[in-house]
């Protein structure tokens, strides 16, 4: 799993250096037309990568938690038909792997895992808790909690996981909605955030000459500069005001 999952990190970071450097070379002929604008922009690629790198790792951690939800639905059904937690996790598996179509998703993943780990003879309890730590997931983090604590006090564990899924679902439905009523504003953004870029792009094709004196001068290189920090703190700025976390 984690040679399949390294690989995968791996290939998904050369994708946003090549990316990364494909559009700062643009940002380069655009704005400055010199070797000077590689050292200008070279902190950019850094801060790129990061914001690349954060915004993948939201996505997959979407995906790992409506696969939870769907694992945590088969868990209780299997717990109110009167199986352990341990044969609930053997027969999840198996239900799971007829349910999905692609073998290699995040969640099937960790299932396999946790039969490994049980082979081991490795607490149940303590394979959710490794597993909230790998995932960083909230929800994994209350689940191994209810574990815990029904097994410590004799709750009714089918009945607390059903209201914990319920909850789950609703929250994700509450998300769902958000980002589609955003998904019009972040389409916005795209387009101003081209937008000048664009334009740039047409004068260079369209009036080489008249955009001469922007380049190869102090004012020129001062004024691309201003340009492009503006650029990068309204891409922030609407970001931040477009992101909503529950």
């Amino acid at each position: 799993m984690k040679d399949r999952r390294s690989y995968g990190v791996l290939k998904q970071q050369l994708s946003i250096w090549i990316k990364g450097a494909f559009i700062g070379g643009i940002l380069i002929v655009l704005f400055y037309n010199s070797i000077l604008g590689f050292f200008v922009l070279l902190p950019y690629l850094p801060v790129y990568y990061k914001r690349e790198r954060e915004g993948e790792r939201k996505k997959e951690q979407q995906v790992l938690r409506k696969e939870f939800e769907q694992i945590i639905s088969l868990f209780t059904k299997g717990l109110e038909l009167g199986y352990s937690l341990e044969h609930c996790v053997e027969t999840a598996t198996e239900e799971y792997e007829r349910m999905v179509e692609e073998k290699d998703s995040f969640m099937l993943l960790y299932l396999r895992q946790f039969l490994k780990k049980m082979q081991m003879n490795i607490p149940i309890q303590q394979i959710f808790e490794q597993f909230a730590k790998e995932s960083g997931l909230e929800e994994a983090e209350s689940f191994a909690q209810i574990i815990d604590t029904a097994r410590k006090t004799g709750g009714n564990l089918p009945a607390i996981l059903r209201r914990t899924t319920e909850a789950m679902i609703e929250k994700e439905q509450v998300q769902e909605e958000i980002i589609t009523m955003m998904s019009a504003k972040r389409m916005e953004q795209k387009v101003m955030t081209a937008m000048p870029i664009g334009i740039l792009a047409y004068m260079r094709i369209t009036s080489a000459g008249y955009m001469e004196p922007l380049y190869h001068n102090v004012i020129g290189v001062v004024v691309a500069t201003v340009g492009l920090f503006l650029i990068a703190i309204s891409i922030v700025w609407t970001e931040k005001i477009i992101s909503i976390d529950i």
